[in-house]
């Protein structure tokens, strides 16, 4: 990481800084952002969401975040407009409304089992334009 501003500020005047953004907001009547708070810091958005993942500020710019989430969430439920929080709430918060399905098959197959199989079906007689394969036996259980 490149020296930032944030490298010469202490946790505790970090947390003053992140309150009189809040502080600011509030009397403005402005709603906050992760943008806007690295703005009144001084630094770029990607610098204040990596020094996030620093033990010294982690939990300071985590609980920003929240707070900023917090706002969108709540612009969700009051009716606004959604576009804008929704973009985000699924592009900084990692929230979602796709459903995904995780269709894991556990088992094993026996290769050969499959190779014999393949072999009798492509030993099967064509008459009259069917297929008429050999009476294949049950599948092998050793197969699942």
């Amino acid at each position: 990481m490149t020296k930032s501003i944030l490298d010469s500020l202490t946790p505790g005047q970090l947390q003053r800084k992140v309150d009189s953004f809040f502080a600011r907001c509030d009397k403005k009547k402005e709603d906050y952002s992760i943008t806007g708070l690295a703005l009144y810091l001084g630094v770029s958005r990607v610098t204040l969401l990596n020094y996030s993942r620093t033990d010294r500020f982690y939990h300071i710019i985590e609980m920003a975040k929240l707070r900023c989430e917090n706002l969108c969430e709540k612009k969700l439920l009051q009716g606004t407009p959604p576009t804008g929080a929704i973009f985000t709430l699924k592009n900084n918060y990692g929230w979602s409304d796709k459903v995904e399905i995780d269709q894991t098959i556990k088992g094993t197959i026996s290769l050969s089992s499959l190779f014999d199989r393949a072999n009798e079906i492509q030993q099967a007689k064509v008459i009259d334009g069917e297929i008429e394969e050999p009476k294949p036996a049950e599948l092998p259980a050793e197969l699942f």
